[in-house]
């Protein structure tokens, strides 16, 4: 699962394991298309077939998609603003896909509004926004606390965990659209 915990003495501690560290570190990357980052205005299309015998594969392939902030634009394909990474084909190679995968690059020509298509594929971006907007208001009120307080170092671990975590069940879903194509 990405932890392992332990006991020494009367203390309990928890570490992240090799696997959870690299999938922290995949994270990272995932959320690190800058917003600040100028859009090419090309989308990258995922287009996949697995076989029917191969259903299971399909769900972790999908799974892997929207984990990677691909949004789905019809059944079996998917769309991005972001670039086809390194990473995300080599997890698709790890799982046993990628023979099962094409990828383009193409610029959206479609008969409907650029704004509209979005809205169809992230329909989560406004939840999201939603969702930030509150992280950023609790996390006001955590920096007015720890500004009018002196806390011992484990509180302040704890609440510097418990911020982080916030943050990361937010931006773990967000697809990372450049500016352009947010509402």
């Amino acid at each position: 699962c990405g932890f392992e915990g332990g006991r020494v003495v009367r203390r309990t501690f928890y570490s992240l394991t090799d696997a959870g560290l690299h999938r922290l570190d995949i994270g990272v990357l995932r959320l690190s298309f800058s917003a600040t980052r100028a859009w090419d205005g090309q989308w990258t299309v995922v287009i996949y077939s697995v076989p029917e015998e191969r259903r299971e594969l399909r769900d972790a392939l999908r799974d892997s998609l929207r984990w990677w902030g691909v949004g789905l634009l019809a059944p079996g394909t998917w769309v991005s603003a972001c670039p086809l990474r390194p990473e995300m084909e080599q997890s698709w190679r790890e799982m046993g896909v990628w023979d099962h995968v094409d990828v383009f690059r193409s610029g959206y020509v479609g008969s409907g509004d650029l704004p509209a298509m979005v809205t169809r594929v992230f329909p989560e971006v406004p939840a999201l926004a939603a969702g930030y907007r509150e992280y950023i208001a609790q996390s006001e009120l955590v920096l007015h606390r720890l500004e009018a307080s002196r806390l011992e170092d484990r509180a302040c671990f704890a609440i510097r965990l418990e911020n982080l975590w916030g943050f990361y069940a937010i931006a773990g879903e967000d697809p990372v659209l450049p500016p352009d194509l947010l509402p």
